[in-house]
């Protein structure tokens, strides 16, 4: 009688295949009884390599990008990385077994094709291997417009008649050596109610008229917390016609939490303002929306960086992220953010309903308009290494008076 073992491998879960166990039988046996025994009692379990999927690249930007993927068995993460299918550079490898997997690879080139793999290792040391991919970094940021104050007036808002102060209420805005981000100046912005509402609001419109996406960004110092009815710090509006007041569409607006602890969120403003009749946010949608998030809240005393990008689109293929210091609260995709007739204006300050106490002071610095993310949270090499920026000589050009061709409110 033949005697030996013979291995009768099969595999085990769903989709890409997780385990393989090798049966080890009597060859006797089965042929003894022409069927699979009944009992199996020498079992040796074997694995095979992890299986990846879901490969992508996101938060990709002129020098880092991060690389995402899952595997079926917990395993290590590593990624290979190069402008061939030689790769050439490789990432640390995280040695924590996760099936989750997020890398960011950094000191990348801008304006180039990259390819790239990922690698995957269980605790047996088995070793699993992507296909390739690739993804293009992004162009360097090139900065369109900035507010910096530095001129000791608020001149800087008026540049090139592409905006300017547009204040309501009971509300002051000048150029303040009180406290400052960078340099001796800072944009001071001062409200009281009542009246109801009282309003600093500083516009730039020449930018995001001709960049149909861009990132907005500035600086905020909050001297203390303030409790009030609704507070809107940045704003997006649009408008019908050249002669038209514009409308409110998207608001950064400053909300307390049950504490009294202060937060940002987010409100599209159901345009045209009042009566709530434009379609949107998403397809489908009316009426007014508010998106919450837990991630950040505001602190006191410090100054606070505060930048979104904005995607514009008339129908719903816009998009609006939000950003405190480097940190991403709040995004909303396939939105709407303007009318067809003409883009976007941008505007920071301080704008409530009832706000206490009152009145309250604000600061605000560094504000700038670019095509990349030029904020907190980015690594070393990149911020933006190019600039649109025409200063006109002699702040005494622009009146803080000045008003725009276009009227705004």
């Amino acid at each position: 009688m033949f005697m030996g073992r013979f291995m009768v491998p099969t595999r085990f879960g769903k989709g890409p295949s997780t385990v393989a166990v090798a049966l080890v039988l009597s060859a006797a046996s089965v042929i003894a009884a022409q069927r699979m025994p009944a009992s199996v009692t020498n079992v040796r379990v074997t694995r095979f390599e992890p299986v990846i999927w879901a490969v992508t690249a996101s938060a990709v930007t002129s020098s880092q990008a991060t690389i995402v993927w899952t595997t079926d068995l917990l395993s290590d993460s590593l990624v290979e990385y190069g402008l061939t299918t030689s790769y050439g550079s490789t990432s640390t490898r995280n040695t924590i077994l996760v099936t989750a997997h997020a890398m960011t690879i950094t000191g990348l080139l801008d304006s180039r094709l990259y390819h790239f793999r990922v690698r995957s290792r269980d605790a047996a040391g088995i070793e699993g291997v992507s296909r390739d991919y690739t993804f293009t970094t992004a162009a360097p940021a090139t900065i369109l417009w900035t507010g910096d104050h530095e001129e000791g007036n608020m001149s800087d808002w008026y540049v090139g008649s592409g905006g300017g102060e547009f204040n309501s209420g009971s509300a002051v805005s000048v150029a303040s050596t009180d406290i400052a981000h960078t340099g001796s100046f800072s944009a001071k912005g001062t409200i009281s109610t009542p009246p109801n509402p009282s309003a600093v609001r500083l516009f730039r419109w020449a930018e995001s008229r001709v960049n149909q996406q861009a990132y907005y960004g500035a600086w905020f110092y909050f001297p203390r917390t303030y409790t009030f009815d609704w507070w809107f710090l940045d704003q997006f509006k649009s408008r019908t016609c050249s002669t038209c007041d514009p409308d409110p569409f998207w608001f950064v607006q400053a909300a307390n939490r049950p504490n009294g602890t202060m937060y940002l969120r987010l409100i599209w403003w159901y345009g045209p303002w009042p009566g709530g009749t434009v379609e949107g946010p998403h397809a489908g949608e009316f009426g007014g929306r508010t998106y919450e998030q837990t991630l950040k809240d505001v602190p006191t005393n410090q100054w606070v960086h505060i930048e979104i990008f904005l995607r514009q689109s008339a129908a719903f293929g816009g998009q609006i992220i939000v950003w405190q210091d480097g940190v991403e609260i709040l995004r909303q995709d396939n939105v709407k953010t303007r009318y067809p007739f003409m883009g976007d204006e941008w505007s920071i300050g301080s704008y409530a309903g009832t706000i206490s106490p009152s009145p309250s002071t604000i600061y605000m610095d560094d504000a700038i308009i670019s095509t990349g993310r030029i904020g907190p949270g980015l690594p070393v090499g990149t911020a933006p290494v190019a600039s649109l920026i025409e200063r006109l000589p002699g702040a005494s050009l622009f009146s803080r008076r000045q008003q725009p061709a276009i009227p705004l409110r």
